[in-house]
């Protein structure tokens, strides 16, 4: 009975031992498996950041949303300071800082509003969590005829802190550039500093001094169904615009969209525009009309001529 007594306590240590093993065990796959779940990069969380890079506050589509709606204020929060932005046919776009990158963004539309002439549609996008890096291929739409104006890759670079800090488009397709070799400057004749954008929103806006500097001094213009608009000389063409003023501010009593963008096939110094014309105080529509716009060898315009469609 003695021996018996004295063989359980040292089965009982060892009973407690193993037991003791295994929790320890337990304890250290525990612990490793907590380590590799709060540091791994595993699928889940790959695919909440590529959504939230997508979709998110500061994300491409915030970005491109807020650009297209002519939202400076939310349009500044998706971006970083030292923005880059870049569109490879379009010379004049490349700039740093999201100050200048705005100022590009104005210069895209003659529409008091800001709106621009033509929609863009996003798709195909791809995340790559190791260069914070997302791509997506845009696809632009005239907004009066639906029919495609543009196709381009975007490439969309994110700090650290998920705000985008760089935008890059290579041009892949685009109709004002279909059939000409001298692209970027076809580019830079509609949206550049003395191009046709640039022309209409100093008009519109009854910039004087902005219009002056943009047109060739012997600047030729009229509209054939106004047979008073004929005039040459910006002096003279200035004085014709200041008889379409509405009031005392200058301003005139309808505003002007443009869109269908065409350069001669025979000419590229030659640029044909669509322009819809709009009543301020009623949104109804005015006057369509066509517009040809030519350029001097300097890059300015000389001479620019509408006919009223309706």
């Amino acid at each position: 009975r003695s021996n018996s007594n004295a063989k359980r306590p040292l089965m009982s240590w060892i009973l407690l031992g193993f037991v003791g093993l295994l929790s320890f065990l337990a304890l250290v796959i525990a612990s490793v498996a907590v380590h590799r779940a709060g540091n791994c990069s595993c699928d889940s969380d790959s695919d909440t950041t590529s959504i939230d890079r997508i979709t998110g506050s500061t994300s491409f589509n915030a970005f491109t949303t807020y650009w297209e709606a002519y939202d400076e204020a939310n349009w500044k929060k998706t971006v970083a300071d030292d923005l880059k932005f870049e569109i490879d046919k379009i010379q004049g776009s490349a700039r740093t800082g999201k100050d200048n990158v705005w100022s590009f963004r104005m210069g895209l539309s003659s529409d008091p509003n800001g709106q621009l002439g033509w929609t863009n549609t996003y798709d195909s996008y791809f995340y790559d969590p190791d260069q914070s890096t997302l791509l997506a291929r845009m696809i632009s739409v005239m907004r009066n005829t639906g029919e495609t104006m543009q196709i381009g890759w975007w490439t969309c670079k994110f700090d650290s802190e998920g705000k985008i800090s760089s935008m890059y488009q290579k041009v892949i397709w685009a109709s004002w550039l279909v059939g000409y070799s001298n692209q970027q400057s076809n580019a830079d004749k509609i949206s550049g500093k003395y191009g046709f954008n640039a022309f209409t929103t100093a008009w519109e806006n009854y910039d004087e001094t902005t219009w002056k500097s943009i047109v060739a001094d012997d600047i030729n213009f009229g509209i054939y169904q106004m047979n008073s608009s004929f005039t040459k000389g910006k002096e003279n063409v200035w004085a014709f615009r200041k008889t379409l003023q509405n009031g005392t501010n200058s301003r005139l009593a309808w505003t002007n969209t443009y869109s269908n963008f065409v350069f001669d096939s025979s000419n590229s110094s030659i640029l044909h525009a669509q322009m819809t014309s709009y009543i301020k105080a009623t949104g109804q529509t005015m006057q369509l009309g066509k517009w040809v716009c030519e350029f001097n060898q300097q890059g300015r315009i000389r001479k620019m001529r509408q006919n009223v469609l309706w």
